[in-house]
């Protein structure tokens, strides 16, 4: 039996209702689905609207865009994004010992894991030197399974992706920012 990770995003953009995002992955025969639950004002009432994505459904992001990102092979799609949204919402694919470059997020970063093992690393100390030599650095490398949930908080230096004998996959969530992903 496959395990159920339900994802739900409720937005509130009417000022009546208290602001708030609640998350919540839904897996229905081997295929991830996104649903989302929406407050529509119409003629002065209230009405809730219900918006389903699957995963295969997806936008792929084109590899040229991204794979300087990247170690190895991967896939990524991203939700499609409505001008009210938010959130960025995307699944990644890593192949084995495929992973992200270290990087940094303007806005926490929550990775779901779906499939295989893979890990996240956090870098905690980085020590700068004057000879310009590669920087030093502390850090916390974690292994990571399906059904895991990672929360990045905004400004942490950190990567992620598949081990070397595992594919991997994830969706990542993070609160769209005016300031892009910074990769090092």
């Amino acid at each position: 039996m496959r395990e159920s990770l339900p994802i739900l995003f409720f937005h509130a953009p009417c000022s009546r209702i208290k602001k708030s995002n609640y998350e919540q992955l839904c897996q229905v025969r081997g295929s991830v689905n996104i649903v989302e639950f929406r407050p529509i004002m119409s003629r002065g009432s209230l009405t809730m609207e219900l918006r389903k994505w699957n995963v295969k459904d997806m936008t792929e992001v084109d590899k040229a865009q991204q794979e300087k990102n990247f170690t190895g092979d991967f896939t990524m799609r991203k939700l499609p994004e409505e001008a009210n949204s938010e959130e960025e919402i995307y699944f990644v694919e890593f192949r084995k010992g495929c992973k992200t470059r270290p990087h940094i997020h303007m806005s926490e970063q929550i990775l779901v894991v779906l499939e295989g093992k893979g890990i996240v690393v956090f870098v905690e100390k980085m020590d700068l030197n004057e000879s310009h030599e590669s920087p030093r650095l502390s850090k916390k490398e974690y292994e990571i399974n399906k059904g895991d949930i990672i929360r990045i908080p905004a400004g942490l230096i950190h990567w992620h992706g598949a081990l070397e004998d595992n594919d991997f996959s994830h969706i990542a969530i993070r609160k769209k920012t005016t300031t892009e992903t910074i990769w090092l």
